[in-house]
């Protein structure tokens, strides 16, 4: 499903939640892993956190989330990843973060 973040707008230190709903298709699924990245994962994204998830039932949906936190201003692309590496690989992109710093006085 898509990747939700619990505010779009912080300022440096600011700490906000990066959510995902997974579902298993087809069949259930186990020893799926979810990777939070801020930056795209394939250009060298950086990994902040991942979740292990031991089961997912068929057609149960599975809600994984991450804390996110960066004193870098600007925008930031955070990413989740699941079944990295895998033939099954899933990467969804989250709303872009603003992270709004104010000039030196």
């Amino acid at each position: 499903g898509k990747v939700d973040l619990s505010t779009r707008r912080v300022t440096p230190h600011d700490t906000i939640v990066v959510s995902a709903t997974l579902s298993a298709s087809g069949a259930a699924a186990s020893g799926i892993s979810a990777y939070f990245y801020d930056g795209d994962p394939e250009q060298g994204g950086r990994l902040f956190d991942v979740e292990r998830i031991p089961h997912i039932a068929q057609a149960d949906p599975f809600p994984v989330q991450a804390s996110y936190q960066t004193n870098a201003c600007g925008t930031h692309e955070l990413f989740v990843v699941v079944n990295r590496g895998k033939a099954s690989e899933v990467i969804r992109r989250a709303p872009p973060l603003r992270v709004e710093c104010s000039p030196n006085k």
